[in-house]
């Protein structure tokens, strides 16, 4: 197959590899807020959402590196995509009728502390991708170059 067709296709790939990421965030966000139970809803969407990706690039790559950034191209492209589609509405609201503003922020999440330190969720969260990505990494049998 021609290499710049192979490329393309990766580019789409991941297109709709961040279409069901992005919009995915979106549908989760809509229900987590309003249900009895927002963690499971955050936790549970982020886990499938990032397993699906990773997953996903996996198997786009097919260890090739130029694979793997076609279709993060394509990823990047489509988190611009749905953020645009998924704006809020300009039409002015009533204001006195809306809830206030659900402020998430996983570093208002503390898993421990001790003294002034503290492990809140950006750092559990960033730390656990990074640990997926290097086991990834480690147990697959691609040679990427070493440029």
């Amino acid at each position: 197959m021609n290499e710049t067709l192979t490329w393309a296709l990766a580019g789409l790939a991941g297109g709709l590899l961040g279409a069901i990421f992005f919009g995915g965030l979106w549908w989760t966000v809509r229900k987590g807020v309003s249900s009895s139970r927002p963690v499971l809803w955050f936790l549970g969407g982020g886990v499938l959402r990032m397993s699906i990706v990773l997953a996903g690039f996996y198997f786009v790559s097919g260890g090739q590196w130029k694979r793997l950034v076609a279709c993060l191209v394509g990823f990047i492209i489509a988190r611009v995509v749905v953020t645009w589609l998924t704006r809020p509405s300009r039409e002015p609201q009533n204001l006195s009728s809306r809830r206030p503003a659900m402020r998430l922020s996983p570093d208002q999440m503390i898993f421990w502390q001790h003294g002034f330190l503290k492990l809140n969720g950006t750092i559990v969260f960033t730390w656990g991708l990074m640990l997926v990505l290097a086991s990834a990494h480690f147990s697959s049998r691609a040679n990427f170059p070493r440029s």
